[in-house]
């Protein structure tokens, strides 16, 4: 069953602050997946000159979609909202060089794996309109135990 309501800030959702919040704000949720909002792309520290965004940058809006699911997953659950790492992207394609300055773009994300260690697997599309920019499988993990993640990075 897919929800649209009114959704809390995205500051509140994903472990990010200041010009590292890339997204601007949830437009649909599911348990399966998530639409989030990019609308000042031309003003981002990642932006170019031109006001374009390299399309390298794609991955890691994915990335913060799938954080904001994971945050409003924790909500629905009434628990704490954790951490998250990227563990890497399959198939990370994009269409163009660069994002177009002009607004609104939106990334979709739909989970297709779950297992019991926090591992999740997202399909996900970053659109202009209903033009394809680009596309992934982000993988990422939310583990129990955040102390164990930051041991085997140390």
């Amino acid at each position: 069953m897919r929800t649209t309501v009114s959704f809390p800030p995205i500051e509140t959702l994903i472990p990010h602050e200041g010009g590292m919040v890339l997204i601007d704000k949830v437009l649909t949720y599911s348990s399966e997946s998530i639409e989030v909002l990019i609308t000042k792309q031309a003003s981002s520290i990642v932006a170019l000159e031109s006001g374009e965004v390299p399309a390298w940058v794609g991955i890691e809006y994915m990335a913060q979609a799938v954080s904001a699911f994971a945050g409003l997953r924790a909500l629905e659950k009434s628990t704490v909202i954790k951490k998250g790492y990227l563990l890497g992207s399959n198939r990370y394609r994009a269409y163009c060089d660069t994002f177009p300055a002009a607004d609104p773009l939106v990334v979709k994300a739909n989970q297709s794996l779950l297992d019991e260690s926090g591992v999740s697997i997202f399909d996900c599309q970053l659109l202009f309109g209903e033009t394809v920019l680009a596309e992934a499988a982000i993988k990422a993990i939310q583990p129990e135990d955040d102390e164990l993640i930051k041991r085997g990075l140390s």
